[in-house]
């Protein structure tokens, strides 16, 4: 074995690996649109449906055997739908396009969400840009897994053929882990926003994907056709026709998503793990065979499951303020770009926010909690509240009857100030009582729904 050409397939493994990653998971990107733009109705599913389409086109592949690769066409696309977002915006016409061209714009990677997901997080200000460094949130928890997955992934090496010796098993173990710890801490993400922010968010995607406008592709086309086709020699004709048909396939994997959501928690983990083993199969194969190696590597389910347990650990204690402060962020950049839908209700003046990385290690000098906002409120209300140490947050809504109604957060939360949103769609008009027990900080405050 020589070094160098073990140096070229690792780094192929990370470039590959890159490419196929999500920024921010399915799930919390609807959790964005949800609090971003009109908060309810028609025209929110229609931005839900929009802030996925950038990863439309993520997993434009070819298969020779058993090897996958990322075409240059997908390479094209990935680039244009993430750090050319505008396009989209400039060609929606009236306020259904204008709705799923919001949305879109909400994910980029310029300054949007998975600006803080690739790029540069509030979580780890320090590195990122100004380091030539990826710090984004989800690259630096995958890091951060690096040394749980890289062993199993190690002894899956060994164990697959007697041409991988244990160094070579070790090296590739520790190239492959950093970016599958990346979905990884995606999915884990996802499945915290199900748990503590957006219950209902599996229904959203499924409902999102369902009542899709069909100038979804048309979008697409008029955004991205003409570029692709000049790029690559096509026939514009050709290029849209498949463009058109890559949307319709990523609206049937949405649904397919959002119902692993609507499931129980473990229920949906078993799924999730069920469903990555066979790509995380091919991954690691695909990193084989950049190295000429024609290796059956098998992952068994119960081992993602461990996985994505492992990842939950990992983000639990700042995903949330991670995510608080991205909406933040997102929200100001949205008003300097003048983008926003006819529509839309911020909920928060953030203007008078700072978003600058000094601000996330600001500590609050007490406990608080805030008064709701909007109050009165239909259907959704944004509460804030500070802890000056970290505590076990419990932040529960209550009906005039003293009935708990919904549970807006349950967890351990470091120092830091967050907001937490309730949608109350289905409840009755009428006074709600919202309770936060932290440590020894307890208080109640009153609000009231009108509909």
């Amino acid at each position: 074995m020589k070094t160098r050409s073990l140096f070229n397939a690792l780094t192929l493994v990370v470039f590959l690996g890159a490419q196929l990653a999500f920024g921010w998971g399915n799930a919390t990107h609807v959790y964005f649109a949800k609090q971003l733009g009109a908060k309810f109705g028609p025209f929110n599913l229609n931005e839900m449906y929009g802030a996925l389409l950038p990863d439309c086109f993520n997993l434009v592949v070819t298969e020779t055997g058993q090897q996958f690769s990322l075409t240059p066409e997908g390479q094209f696309l990935y680039a244009q739908t993430h750090d050319n977002a505008l396009p989209v915006w400039l060609a929606a016409q009236g306020p259904i396009e204008r709705s799923l061209a919001f949305g879109f714009m909400t994910h980029n990677q310029a300054w949007g969400a998975d600006y803080t997901a690739h790029i540069r997080s509030f979580t780890f200000p320090s590195q990122g840009i100004a380091s030539r460094g990826k710090s984004g949130y989800a690259v630096a928890k995958g890091i951060e897994l690096t040394p749980q997955l890289a062993p199993v992934i190690k002894e899956m090496l060994h164990n697959a053929s007697s041409e991988i010796d244990e160094q070579t098993a070790e090296m590739f173990a520790y190239g492959i882990a950093p970016e599958l710890g990346h979905d990884l801490a995606e999915t884990a993400v996802d499945l915290l926003v199900k748990r503590n922010l957006l219950p209902g968010v599996g229904l959203r995607m499924i409902l999102a994907a369902e009542q899709r406008p069909a100038a979804a592709g048309d979008l697409l086309v008029e955004a991205y056709a003409n570029a692709y086709a000049a790029e690559f020699g096509k026939d514009p004709a050709v290029v849209s026709a498949f463009l058109i048909q890559k949307e319709l396939e990523y609206q049937a994997y949405i649904q397919a998503y959002g119902y692993v959501f609507t499931l129980p928690e473990e229920v949906a983990i078993a799924t999730l793990s069920e469903q990555t083993a066979p790509v995380a199969e091919m991954y690691i194969e695909t990193a084989l065979a950049a190295y000429e190696l024609d290796v059956d590597v098998t992952v068994e389910a119960a081992q993602v499951e461990a996985f994505i347990r492992a990842a939950i650990e990992v983000v639990k204690p700042d995903y949330a303020r991670e995510l608080s402060r991205t909406l933040t962020m997102i929200e100001k950049e949205l008003r300097k770009h003048s983008i926003r839908t006819e529509y839309q209700l911020f909920a928060r003046d953030t203007e008078k926010e700072s978003i600058e990385s000094s601000d996330l290690i600001d500590t609050p000098a007490s406990f608080a909690l805030t008064q709701n906002t909007p109050n009165p409120f239909n259907p959704s209300t944004t509460i804030g509240f500070s802890l000056p140490d970290q505590a076990h947050v419990r932040l529960t809504v209550y009906n005039a009857l003293g009935q708990e109604v919904a549970k807006l957060v349950d967890e351990e939360r470091p120092a830091g100030s967050y907001v937490a949103r309730w949608d109350a769609l289905y409840q009755p008009s009428g006074a709600y009582f919202y309770r936060i027990e932290a440590g020894s900080f307890m208080e109640t405050r009153r609000m009231m729904l009108v509909k």
